[in-house]
């Protein structure tokens, strides 16, 4: 079930976020500076508010203590009261290129695309030499479709400091997906794993989802290998990847559920099957692991329990696109026991979600069938919807 694979470039960007830059220390409250924001964020609230507290510090100590906040905000996913504290640090020491890179990856959060650009710039023009400057500048090139402009600045990133990881991961990811060069881009990765688990430990990574169980930045580069060998048919390096991560991290779904989408590519539905309900066991609410499950309910053809799942899917919540999908999915189960109405609903459910599946494949089956005359990518019409109900009621549309 393709649709649901994670985007390459959404999940590439996910994980390219910066290695900090510390300010200078000389005139840091020590205890503040010394928390670890990225894994304990209330600690690191705790502590930095407390010494926001006390009287007589210079603007550089609130400055540096409202970067700190922030950034423990930025970790736990509070993104607008990290960015009001970036911009009060960015008030208090205007010109600090480390406040400019972390305001421009939370900006990116809120959607704030001005902010995110004038940051990117200023940070850089600031410190031309700053790994971090460069990698945010190449993360907003990569927003703009700028490949070349992304792919330089991850180069420049990489020549300042060889171990910067999170860069390396990027620029290989676009080896693989934007220049074709699979060869490259694995040999990047493997550099990467080659520092070994211990000694990337402290590499921050943003975590789309937080409360449930997640990867480090060692097993998350693995699993990346793993979808890279699996698209190059290196399969049974790929399951080796799978195997291990399994092996060392069996409380995070994301290699169950890889591996089953193999399983299912191989027709190995049994297979298939147990990583999905193991994955289940971790995440019992992720829609997106119950969407794989429906797929597999329906190459076994138990209708009633596919129903069942895709309601649950549907009045639980997904993404847009997994609800597109569940609605066409339920559309096909009302129209083969002619609930032709209820069908109807559903796939006008589905252009709500995901207006592209909706033109590529009902609105062009409409025109196959004769019920529709186009456009396909108009908005919907009355005449779109005589379509749709002539298609439901007839066997061989959709």
């Amino acid at each position: 079930m393709k649709t649901f694979q994670n985007s390459v470039y959404a999940c590439g960007l996910a994980l390219a976020w910066m290695a900090f830059t510390a300010l200078s220390s000389s005139a840091n409250p020590p205890s503040c500076e010394l928390t670890d924001s990225y894994h304990n964020q209330d600690v690191a609230l705790r502590i930095c508010q407390a010494e926001l507290a006390k009287e007589q510090l210079t603007d550089d100590q609130k400055a540096f203590l409202h970067f700190k906040i922030g950034e423990a905000y930025y970790w736990a996913h509070r993104f607008d009261a990290a960015f009001t504290e970036l911009n009060t640090s960015l008030e208090l020491k205007p010109g600090s290129a480390p406040a400019l890179i972390r305001r421009y990856w939370i900006a990116q959060m809120l959607n704030e695309g001005e902010v995110m650009r004038n940051d990117a710039i200023e940070a850089l023009a600031l410190e031309p030499q700053n790994p971090a400057a460069l990698f945010a500048m190449g993360n907003l090139r990569g927003l703009m479709l700028d490949t070349r402009g992304e792919i330089l600045a991850y180069r420049q990133a990489l020549a300042v400091d060889p171990t910067f990881h999170l860069a390396r991961l990027n620029y290989a990811f676009r080896l693989f997906y934007s220049l074709a060069k699979p060869e490259e881009a694995l040999l990047e990765i493997d550099r990467i794993l080659a520092t070994g688990r211990a000694g990337l430990k402290n590499v921050p990574m943003y975590i789309e989802r937080i409360g449930v169980p997640n990867y480090d930045f060692y097993a998350s580069t693995l699993n990346w290998r793993a979808k890279m060998r699996l698209q190059l048919k290196m399969d049974a390096a790929a399951l080796e990847d799978f195997a291990w991560l399994i092996e060392h991290e069996p409380g995070v779904k994301d290699a169950f559920t890889e591996r089953a989408e193999y399983w299912l590519s191989q027709k190995q539905v049994t297979k298939a099957e147990l990583d999905i309900e193991a994955a289940l066991k971790i995440d019992p609410w992720d829609s997106e692991v119950k969407a794989q499950k429906l797929s597999i309910l329906m190459t076994q053809q138990d209708t009633i329990a596919a129903e069942k799942l895709v309601g649950e899917i549907i009045d639980q919540g997904a993404t847009a696109r997994t609800l597109g999908w569940a609605h066409m999915v339920r559309s096909d189960m009302k129209k083969k026991r002619k609930d032709y109405d209820g069908a109807v609903a559903d796939l006008e459910s589905l252009y709500q979600f995901d207006r592209s599946t909706f033109q590529y494949i009902v609105a062009h089956n409409l025109i196959r069938r004769g019920y529709f005359a186009g456009p396909t990518d108009g908005e919907y019409t009355s005449e779109m919807r005589i379509g749709l109900e002539a298609c439901v009621r007839d066997p061989e549309c959709l």
